[in-house]
């Protein structure tokens, strides 16, 4: 987006009291441009590494929960027999 609006580009240096509309109107306009010609090949390269990237994020998140839910349980399994042997 900043690369079609020169307005964001560059540190805001107008009235802030205004930022928030001058954003939207940013967006708004990029969503017409993007609906008005299609996204080129290069942008959807750059979605799909974003979503690989979200996704293999997600499932590692994932793993290292599930290993951490076996190792707490295998602690508390070992805790209470070393109660129960006592």
């Amino acid at each position: 987006m900043w690369r079609s609006w020169a307005l964001l580009r560059h540190e805001y240096r107008w009235d802030h009291a205004h930022f928030d509309d001058d954003y939207d109107i940013c967006c708004l306009l990029t969503n017409e441009l993007i609906r008005a010609a299609q996204l080129a090949e290069r942008d959807h390269d750059f979605y799909r590494q974003v979503v690989t990237r979200r996704h293999a994020t997600h499932e590692a998140v994932q793993r290292k929960r599930v290993a951490e839910q076996h190792t707490y349980k295998q602690n508390k399994l070992a805790r209470v027999s070393a109660l129960a042997d006592d």
